[in-house]
């Protein structure tokens, strides 16, 4: 490099001898070694000229290695880029240069740099176990998890008290769906560090995806506990919240979330979904404003918003929502299905092409597929193409079955356990009660597409009663008891009745009566009548054709009508 500094050609009519213009040289780099960060370029020349000697010293000394961190510490990452470039040219053995050099460039996005500075920093000791970390980080980002996990389990073995590693470990393992493995990788980080946040967080997410929501929402808890701004922590402890029905919960930690953090969209669309869960539509409908006032882009804040107006009744305001997600994500076909049920097409309108190409696209998976034949069904409807719609109804149910695997026999067997045990659950009864049910529920029960809605909304009309939708509490608190997997007896009904009492008053907002119209309710009118005898059950009827029909053309997202 310095001979070609040298060799530059000077500008026109300007000469220097020879010997004058290395003695200039040497200055001009000097200058440049004793005030600049580039001083290793000109430490370089200085060199080639014979003005400096090469470095004597094995290692760089603890004020250069102070500096180097102290400079990664202060985020100036390109500073500390050179330094440690220069202490790892001049001090090639230097494996702690090397690995600020690969933390450094791991953080500016220089991935081949950092990946070979890290293995150079393990050829060089490979006992030190921050090396196969530091390694294993980068190649988890990268989605190498196999070898991102050798490096992990190579610095266990070098440091068995490395809770960072365990952390890190767990994980690659989470991302691999190793769930029990990464659930003990945390557990071990926490064994190390009892008051570590990020791993108590990061196994609840774990136990979370693992289904274990109660043992979950306690590691949540543990996060916040230790680290109170911990946003994430208070996101995720919400989810868990809502995973289960614990509405009010869930909002509360949403809450705790963007007050932490005033621009974490995330935790107020999660938010918005839980204010929506409970029916507080106004709120749901701000809430996905707040997120999308965060991040404009944001397409499922969009089509939620949609489904709330939709809810609200204001079709219009939903069809600008399912729009504007669309417009953002082109390939959105939960919002095309939800727009296609409020929208009619007409003929020459650009959505068709679209659908047309997005049903076509062999990258789709089946359910999308399944959901865009119901989709393409409703367009062929509205064009009059009464033909091509019923085909499209055809292929999207054959696929819908297929998806399922329903067998008509599980159903058997289900209401054969039901009426074994109709009269054991007639035969019990609560104790006798001093105050009645607040609020009194009234079941909305009946065949899909039978007119549950329609009975709702006439009924909430009424200033005493607010509509609750499709609740599936009681089924989850009762369904084992119906089936006659659990006894039921005095005690247990008392319980049943007293937990749904509880979420219902959560969702009454002051109002005497609240209705559940969850379909599926018919399968546990024994326990219902045995529970709460002064709750009122309405049973809605169709004409069996209409129904048969409405069934054929709906697309339910729930698996259990099968």
């Amino acid at each position: 490099m310095s001979n070609l500094l040298l060799k530059q050609r000077q500008p026109r009519g300007f000469y220097i001898p020879k010997k004058r213009r290395q003695e200039s040289a040497q200055d001009i780099y000097r200058k440049i070694f004793q005030s600049t960060s580039k001083k290793h370029l000109a430490k370089q020349c200085l060199v080639t000229l014979g003005q400096l000697s090469e470095p004597k010293a094995k290692a760089p000394s603890k004020k250069d290695i102070d500096h180097l961190i102290s400079l990664y510490n202060q985020d100036s990452l390109q500073n500390t880029l050179e330094l440690a470039r220069e202490l790892t040219s001049d001090y090639p053995g230097a494996f702690i240069a090397w690995n600020i050099l690969g933390a450094t460039c791991h953080r500016l996005g220089r991935i081949e740099e950092a990946d070979s500075a890290f293995r150079k920093v393990i050829s060089l000791n490979p006992s030190y176990p921050d090396g196969h970390n530091n390694l294993g980080t980068l190649l988890t980002q990268q989605g190498r998890l196999d070898e991102a996990v050798s490096s992990y389990k190579e610095a266990i073995r070098i440091n068995p008290e490395h809770a960072d590693v365990f952390n890190n470990l767990g994980l690659a393992l989470h991302q691999q769906s190793k769930l029990e493995e990464s659930i003990d990788a945390y557990q071990k980080a926490i064994q190390i560090k009892p008051d570590y946040a990020e791993a108590f967080n990061n196994l609840g997410s774990a136990l979370s995806a693992n289904k274990d929501i109660n043992r979950a929402i306690d590691s949540f808890y543990m996060a916040v506990a230790y680290n109170p701004e911990f946003a994430e922590a208070s996101n995720n402890l919400g989810n868990a919240f809502y995973e289960i029905g614990k509405f009010d919960s869930a909002i509360n930690a949403y809450k705790s979330a963007v007050t932490i953090k005033q621009d974490y969209a995330e935790a107020y669309y999660n938010m918005a979904n839980a204010l929506q869960g409970l029916g507080d539509l106004g709120q749901a409908i701000e809430a996905y404003q707040n997120a999308i006032d965060i991040r404009p882009d944001y397409a499922e804040a969009y089509h939620n918003m949609g489904s709330a107006f939709q809810d609200e009744g204001k079709l219009d305001q939903a069809k600008e929502a399912y729009n504007s997600a669309i417009i953002f994500k082109p390939d959105y076909v939960m919002a095309f299905h939800h727009l296609s049920v409020i929208k009619t097409f007409a003929v020459g309108d650009p959505q068709i092409k679209r659908l047309e190409k997005l049903i076509s696209d062999p990258k789709l998976t089946d359910i999308d597929r399944c959901r865009l034949f119901f989709v393409s069904a409703k367009v062929q409807e509205d064009l009059g193409l009464l033909d091509k719609s019923i085909r499209d109804l055809k292929a999207g149910g054959d696929l819908r079955k297929n998806l399922l695997n329903y067998k008509i026999q599980q159903d058997r067997r289900l209401f054969a356990s039901i009426k074994q045990t109709a009269s054991v659950v007639k035969s019990q009864s609560i104790p006798p009660l001093s105050d009645p049910a607040n609020p009194i529920p009234i079941f909305i029960l009946g065949m899909p597409r039978s007119g549950t809605s329609l009975v709702e909304q006439i009924i909430s009309c009424h200033n005493k009663v607010l509509g609750a939708g499709e609740l599936e509490l009681f089924g989850q608190l009762a369904g084992e008891f119906a089936s006659g997997n659990k006894v039921a007896n005095p005690k247990r009904l008392l319980e049943i009745r007293e937990i749904y009492l509880q979420e219902l008053q959560k969702l009454s907002r002051g109002h005497h009566y609240v209705t559940d119209k969850f379909p599926h309710n018919f399968l546990y009118v024994g326990l219902i009548a045995s529970a709460f005898p002064e709750a009122k059950i309405i049973h809605v009827t169709r004409n069996p054709a209409a129904t048969c029909w409405s069934n054929f053309k709906t697309y339910f997202s729930s698996d259990g009508l099968g």
